[in-house]
């Protein structure tokens, strides 16, 4: 399958049973917000994530294919 891209400054953590440990350092005020491919993953993630983090859990609906229907232009992942 193709890379479809990123969010500008998104920073790329697989979900995985590391997930909250991988994303630790990264926690600061801001809400977290979980985008996929197609928003099904993390939709999953956010309801685990947020009985556990004192920031607010976005899940961005539709995931990067909503955003990209939408005129939305990911940049590639130098890290994927």
């Amino acid at each position: 399958m193709a890379q479809t891209g990123i969010v500008e400054g998104a920073i790329p953590i697989t979900a995985s049973r590391n997930f909250l440990h991988d994303l630790a350092p990264y926690l600061d005020d801001r809400p977290v917000a979980l985008i996929c491919r197609t928003g099904n993953r993390t939709s999953q993630l956010a309801r685990m994530l947020e009985p556990h983090l004192e920031q607010d859990v976005i899940n961005i609906e539709g995931g990067i294919f909503r955003l990209i229907s939408e005129g939305y232009q990911p940049v590639p992942c130098k890290a994927c």
